[in-house]
């Protein structure tokens, strides 16, 4: 007998640091361990293969061999095994306050026909807690923060929209390797393109090639509203008749009024405690949870969680069985973006003269010695910022292009909310 399986669901990390898409492979996605039971219940396979990790499953025709209630939820977990990835990816870093990012196929938010699991880029809060590269959504525009400036919306002094300062420019005639899933920059059109497929260096491609590219009408990353407190992944429900033991800092929700309470002292299985006695408990007033029977230790090295359900509050496209009941083959999305730092060029020397951008795209400070990028300057694993500097040695002028760009070494500075990248130049 033939074994059929289908693709249930793949889940895609896209990240903008990476001029090579398939070359990201800084996040592991792994079954819980009640996930890994559910799976082999359902016949699921499942292999992760660079920056895609897909599912598997068995099927009969198009429907799944074995049949999935309605509620059944996958939960994975994300871990990182890159020590840099935060200084990379425009990921939040200051007040963190014991977080993770929570991503869930009940987000709602496609975009250009791509699944994203992280929640919509909210729209400015005048009192906000913003750092330099946080994003905000003004109508159909997407604007980053690129100072501590932000108690203003755009276009004020301390945002700018994202395009050609974020994305490199494409020169169709003269351009680097591009890869499936870059984004680039049109000058001519002020619109940024996404690369379905291979573009080979110095390969002629014009963006009207639907075969090769897709216009870019609206960007997604992760944003602060996908972080969640690492003790509220795990919330249990609170049966006071019948319940598990219960422990110091154990946090459950309690349906009768809908509160989360946190327990203040051991209770043995069973213990009739109502939550109202303030001597075994105390109400929390966090109301951002997801209530959950797959445990999770909220001590263990986590980057986020993400949840995929079955049941109707699933958006219609983002459900992996259709209406009926046959496999979609459903592609969920989560794409980071580069970090972006303040770029701090230090003359050791004492003999650069000027600094510059021949693109026009970034401006350069000189104080004393040192030559600063007067905006933030995306981070890149193959940099495509052709800056360059004269230099006077006392005997002669020179010129020096493509000088070295910034790595993924960063300096926070807590006082802006923002980093520098400092390069040192050997003139």
């Amino acid at each position: 007998m033939k074994t059929t399986y289908k693709i249930l669901f793949s889940i895609r990390i896209l990240h903008d640091y990476y001029t090579q898409a398939g070359s990201f492979n800084d996040i592991e996605i792994i079954p819980t361990i009640k996930t890994k039971t559910v799976l082999k219940g359902c016949r699921i396979l499942h292999r992760s293969s660079d920056n895609i990790f897909t599912a598997m499953i068995e099927v009969d025709g198009s429907k799944p061999y074995i049949k999935i209630d309605s509620d059944t939820k996958l939960r994975f977990i994300i871990k990182l095994k890159n020590p840099s990835f935060g200084n990379i990816s425009g990921v939040k870093l200051f007040g963190l306050k014991n977080s993770i990012y929570y991503f869930s196929n009940r987000s709602d938010n496609e975009i250009d026909n791509v699944l994203y699991l992280s929640k919509k880029i909210p729209v400015h809060d005048p009192a906000g807690d913003y750092e330099v590269g946080s994003l905000i959504q003004t109508g159909s525009d997407i604007y980053e923060a690129i100072s501590d400036n932000t108690a203003l919306p755009p276009p004020g002094s301390g945002w700018r929209k994202l395009s050609q300062n974020r994305f490199p420019v494409y020169d169709q005639a003269n351009h680097p390797e591009v890869y499936k899933g870059n984004i680039v920059f049109d000058p001519s059109g002020i619109k940024n393109y996404e690369a379905l497929k291979f573009i080979r260096s110095g390969q002629s491609v014009p963006f009207n090639d639907t075969d090769y590219w897709k216009e870019v009408t609206g960007l997604q990353y992760l944003t602060s509203d996908d972080l969640i407190g690492r003790k509220f992944i795990s919330v249990g429900k609170y049966d006071i008749t019948d319940h598990k033991e219960i422990f110091p800092g154990d946090v459950l929700f309690n349906e009768s009024d809908s509160k989360l309470y946190e327990a203040l002292k051991y209770i043995e299985k069973g213990n009739q405690v109502h939550v109202s006695n303030n001597n075994y408990w105390q109400e929390s007033p966090v109301t951002k949870f997801i209530v959950s029977e797959d445990k999770i230790n909220s001590g263990e090295n986590l980057f986020g969680i993400v949840d995929l359900h079955f049941d109707v509050s699933v958006p219609v496209n983002y459900r992996m069985l259709d209406g009926t009941g046959n496999v979609s083959e459903t592609e969920y999305v989560i794409r980071f973006k580069n970090r972006i730092s303040t770029w701090k060029y230090v003359s050791q020397k004492n003999t650069v003269t000027s600094l510059t951008d021949p693109a026009g795209v970034f401006n350069f400070i000189n104080t004393g010695n040192e030559y600063s990028s007067d905006s933030p300057v995306p981070l890149l694993s193959k940099p495509i910022q052709k800056f360059r500097f004269e230099a006077d040695t006392g005997s002669q002028i020179i010129t020096v292009e493509n000088i070295k760009c910034a790595s993924a070494d960063i300096k926070p500075v807590e006082a802006t909310k923002s980093f520098i990248s400092e390069i040192y130049l050997n003139y």
